[in-house]
């Protein structure tokens, strides 16, 4: 409880008031005076008839002319001054002491934090924090302005950080301030295209273990470039790890060239013709199961010349090198291709999902100068969880689907709108090419129908989308019992 005295300034007053406190047993917990006429005490909650009798009694001392209750004390105003300032900045900032305790935050570093078992206020900040150590920082000389890549529970930021006062007099007050800004809002002039591109292509996110290890697999080809084979999944980031093993090689985008094999507007050789005069760094034949095997000889001593100068002759397919090498025969195979990388799909790499919807998130909300709201711990699981077997073009999609900007405070399992929950989570290409063919077959008819149907439920709708006959779907339908949704609830 705040009590607002207007009184005289002096030791009488101060006495008197301080009677009336011991009078009736009451502990002062704070007490200010602002100017001459004004004096606040900070109480604990009384009951109202104790707090009319306390309102009575400092009213009839010497030199009090009013007594009344107020909402906060002049230090708790500019208190809330300070917050208002702080959750109308649109990216994350808070305020700790120089033992790493949260002092104070605004919504938008409460958002990226998401859900926590415990209260910010008080909590250590280097739980939420990767790549950074406060108390190593303000060990170093009591901390120096500083620049710095740092992760805010999962998310990749550029962290201003800067150190306040160290005065006596100012002891009480945070040391420092930590201000998060994402790629995307670091400058209104950043091309948000570039960042789109990234993201369309599956930005690389190495917070599993696989994804690191396919990381440091290209990071060793930077130094011992080899003919290498990329092998994974439809949509898993093959052809985006090709661009970023050409940027780490210092190569341009211009100087990155994709062939796809699928392609039949120009024959092979006169796409690897038209390449090789312009000599660049990266080049990635993608499909390559595609070829026969002498196409793809053909390909390597085409590329592979001194005076082409390409540093980086890379292949794509969802084969495994197992099945490339059944293909075109192990001596073949072997004699050209020889590295090779798999690239997981996102359900045996659950730790990049939500790193990757967050990534996708922060662009899309960047576009309106806008902060995503945050990603509870139940969605999280959620997305987690799910099988995706259109790996990240699925996941974007789906967001993209879910999206809402403007009218979203915070996202629920119930925003999400995943359509492919009856999906069996572990058909690929690898196990369909390990069965016979009617197995097979029926397996793939049932993923194929499992996937279209809730975008198209009707068996009229998803036979156009087929290009089969309705009678036809409807049948298949029945045998494989794929029903919609509202089927199921009945």
């Amino acid at each position: 409880m705040r009590i607002e005295l207007n009184c005289q300034q002096n030791t009488e007053v101060f006495s008197a008031v301080l009677g009336v406190l011991v009078k009736h047993g009451l502990a002062l917990q704070a007490m200010q005076s602002v100017d001459t006429g004004h004096l606040f005490l900070h109480l604990t909650e009384l009951e109202l008839p104790l707090t009319q009798q306390l309102l009575s009694e400092f009213r009839c001392l010497n030199g009090v002319s009013d007594a009344r209750i107020v909402s906060a004390l002049p230090s708790e105003v500019e208190h809330k001054e300070v917050q208002i300032l702080l959750d109308n900045v649109p990216y994350p900032v808070v305020l700790i002491d120089k033992s790493g305790e949260i002092r104070q935050f605004n919504q938008a570093f409460e958002q990226s934090c998401g859900d926590t078992p415990h209260p910010l206020t008080n909590s250590d900040i280097s739980k939420f924090l990767r790549g950074f150590s406060v108390q190593r920082w303000f060990g170093s000389g009591s901390g120096k302005r500083e620049l710095a890549e740092i992760q805010l529970s999962g998310r990749v930021y550029m962290a201003d950080i800067i150190p306040l006062s160290e005065t006596a007099l100012f002891s009480h007050l945070p040391g420092a301030i930590m201000l998060f800004k994402s790629a995307h809002w670091l400058e209104s002039s950043f091309d948000l295209s570039q960042i789109e591109l990234g993201i369309s292509e599956g930005r690389l996110v190495a917070t599993s273990d696989e994804t690191s290890n396919v990381l440091n697999s290209l990071k060793r080809l930077v130094e011992h470039p080899m003919p290498s084979l990329l092998f994974g999944e439809a949509g898993v980031g093959k052809r985006f790890l090709a661009r970023l093993l050409n940027e780490l090689s210092m190569g341009s985008d211009e100087r990155f060239h994709v062939v796809s094999c699928h392609s039949q507007e120009y024959s092979l050789s006169e796409q690897l013709a038209e390449i090789a005069a312009e000599q660049p760094n990266t080049v990635l034949l993608s499909n390559i199961e595609k070829l026969k095997s002498s196409e793809v000889e053909d390909a390597v001593s085409s590329l592979s010349a001194p005076q082409l100068g390409i540093k980086h002759l890379l292949f794509s397919s969802r084969y495994t090198p197992e099945q490339l090498a059944a293909l075109w025969g192990g001596d073949c195979y072997y004699s050209l291709i020889k590295n090779s990388i798999n690239v997981p799909p996102l359900r045996q790499r659950k730790e990049d999902i939500v790193p990757l919807a967050q990534s996708w998130l922060d662009f899309q909300y960047a576009k309106h100068q806008e902060v995503p709201p945050p990603l509870g711990r139940e969605v999280k699981r959620y997305l987690s969880s799910l099988s995706w077997p259109g790996n990240i073009p699925q996941l974007y999609q789906v967001l993209q689907d879910s999206l809402d900007i403007g009218s979203m405070k915070k996202w629920q399992v119930s925003d999400i709108k995943y359509h492919h929950e009856k999906v069996v989570d572990n058909v690929s290409i690898e196990s369909l090419l390990q069965q016979d063919y009617h197995s097979a077959m029926g397996e793939f008819e049932h993923l194929l129908l499992s996937y279209h149907y809730p975008q198209h439920p009707s068996s009229r709708l998803l036979a156009k989308k087929l290009g089969l006959s309705h009678t036809a779907i409807a049948n298949k339908l029945r045998e494989h019992n794929i029903r919609n949704k509202t089927d199921l609830d009945n």
